[in-house]
């Protein structure tokens, strides 16, 4: 598998190789279908974000498996981090918003054993790699790769180090390498391991960029979106145009061409004015409008270790970021700047 350029480099960065054996997965047809499923849950396809370019789900995963193989050079906790996100769906965590899955949003991972266990490839892979099949399944098993918020694992860095260059344009890829070649393994409160920074400065750094991101995350026009996509997504379902196997099936652009040519004009019209649509509304008071979104969602932050403790404890500057966040909000009602149909979503 070749990687693009800007991959390539931002690879390089994670790990100093990329391991023979993790090669050996990635034509793996359920992998290679993540491939096409974006980390940034339809954000693409607005002008409403000014994503850099389509970073997908594989493209995560083989970033979570280099910095777990970096920091642990352990087959199985490597693959285990390259399948965690094997069974998301097209869109991502929208789907996890057709569920009403706002605050945990993991309702698209309850396929991951399904699908990891129904594969006679992957099997077979991990035969030959002598990894046992439990060894891979649940990745949160193993600390460096997933832990409780607002701890640091290699899944919680990397979304936060390719989020950072692509979502939010906090960093460049140089502001990237400098952050990552302070990351090390430290032993947390817990007594278990955990990726932390070895100076200060540099958390400091990384936290002030992060910040950037955790603020998008709660924003409205990200809650508008992800609400919208979710609307479309159930009224295709409900019109039996698709239905959720689809989303296993279809890339999110075949999904973009299906409500393209669903045959709702309502739909195709409300899409291309979505697609154009620059700006959003907000308010605290309920407008008379045929499509208001009113959501909570789950804050996300990092408050990393450094040196073995964590950076609160050392840094006003790190407690008064993570304090602000926490008591910051959003207006509670939101809107598109254009007209929809009433009635629109079954």
């Amino acid at each position: 598998m070749k990687f693009n350029s800007e991959n390539s480099n931002y690879y390089a960065i994670l790990s100093k190789e990329i391991p023979d054996f993790l090669l050996e997965y990635l034509d793996i047809p359920e992998l290679k279908r993540i491939g096409m499923v974006g980390m940034n849950c339809g954000t693409d396809y607005t002008k409403l974000f000014h994503n850099r370019r389509f970073y997908s789900r594989l493209d995560h995963s083989i970033g979570v498996a280099l910095i777990i193989w970096k920091f642990t050079y352990d087959k199985s906790q490597t693959i285990a981090g390259l399948l965690h996100d094997i069974a998301t769906p097209s869109f991502s965590h929208c789907i996890d918003y057709m569920h009403k899955d706002y605050m945990k949003q993991e309702s698209t991972e309850a396929k991951t054993k399904e699908i990891i266990c129904s594969s006679q490839q992957l099997i077979r892979q991990l035969h030959k790699d002598h990894i046992a099949i439990e060894n891979v399944v649940d990745y949160k098993k193993y600390s460096i790769a997933d832990n409780p918020s607002p701890q640091l694992s290699a899944d919680r860095l990397e979304y936060t180090l390719s989020s950072g260059m692509i979502f939010s344009h906090a960093w460049e890829i140089r502001e990237v390498n400098r952050i990552y070649s302070d990351i090390d393994v430290f032993v947390n409160e817990d007594g278990k391991q955990e990726l932390g920074f070895r100076t200060l400065e540099i958390a400091e750094e990384f936290v002030r960029g992060a910040s950037e991101m955790w603020y998008m995350f709660q924003e409205n026009r990200d809650k508008l979106v992800m609400q919208f996509w979710a609307d479309i997504i159930c009224t295709l379902i409900n019109n039996q145009i698709i239905n959720e196997e689809s989303l296993y099936r279809l890339s999110e652009d075949e999904i973009v061409k299906v409500v393209q040519k669903c045959g709702i004009d309502e739909i195709k019209e409300t899409f291309a004015k979505f697609q154009e649509a620059v700006y959003i509304c907000e308010g605290d008071e309920k407008p008379d409008k045929a499509y208001v979104v009113n959501i909570c969602t789950k804050k996300r932050y990092i408050n990393p270790l450094v040196c073995g403790k964590r950076a609160t404890e050392l840094s006003e500057v790190i407690r008064r970021i993570i304090d602000e966040f926490n008591h910051s909000r959003v207006p509670q009602y939101c809107w598109f700047g254009f007209d929809m149909p009433k009635n629109l979503f079954i």
